[in-house]
Order: structure tokens, then C-alpha cells, then sequence
């Protein structure tokens, strides 16, 4: 099946667990908190896992999958255990972390306005 997430605020921010399909969770509406950095946890079993950030966003990125492909914010990877890590800005400490895995599948991570 299909799922979508849109929290709001950082309160609304809960681990998204899927198990089979396609999970999206959009932070573009995400109020970012000015005193660090908003943990969001994101996992798919089987399918898609695809994760909208605001486009100014500073995100530092974790994302694994088993078997399949990644695309995080342009940077793209494909086999068995991919593991890519997105490093954090320069300026200090990112506006969101997150934590990614898909078991089998794929995992993208994309500007809201569709750019990496």
C-alpha cells in the first residue's frame, strides 16, 4: 500500500515504519526548531521510501538500504547494503537528521522543488 506523513511540527515527528509499498514523508510544512537539529526516523520494508525537505534546508543524511537503490539529494547509489551518509554543513548543526532504511527497494531524498 501507499502512505503519506506531513508532520507539521517537530511534536508530530514520530518514527514512520512501512511495510510493503510506498511511504513519503514530506517535511516541506516541518516548522524547524532555531535550537537544533529535528530528528526524523523513516523505514520501508519492501518498496519506496521517499523523503521531501525544504528547499533551504540544512540535512544531515543516513540512509541504508539492503538490496536496491538510494538517491540522496543527487547522490546516488545501487547494489547490495548501500550505505550512503550526507554530511552536515559547514555552518554547525543541520535543521534535520534523518535516519533512513529500506529493506528491498528504494530511497530517495529530494528538495521540494524537485532539484537534489
Amino acid at each position: 500500500g501507499e502512505a503519506r506523513e506531513a508532520p507539521r511540527s517537530p511534536a508530530e515527528v514520530e518514527p514512520y515504519r512501512h511495510g510493503v509499498g510506498r511511504l513519503t514523508v514530506d517535511l516541506t510544512g516541518l516548522e524547524l526548531e532555531e535550537e537544533g537539529p529535528v530528528a526524523v526516523e523513516a523505514s520501508v520494508g519492501v518498496g519506496e521510501l521517499v523523503v521531501l525537505v525544504p528547499r533551504l534546508a540544512d540535512v544531515s543524511v543516513d540512509a541504508r538500504v539492503g538490496l536496491g537503490n538510494a538517491d540522496v539529494l543527487g547522490e546516488t547509489e545501487a547494489g547490495v547494503a548501500v550505505d550512503l551518509e550526507e554530511p552536515v554543513p559547514p555552518a554547525g548543526a543541520p535543521d534535520l537528521e534523518l535516519q533512513l532504511e529500506v529493506g528491498l527497494g528504494s530511497l530517495r531524498v529530494q528538495r521540494a522543488d524537485g532539484r537534489p
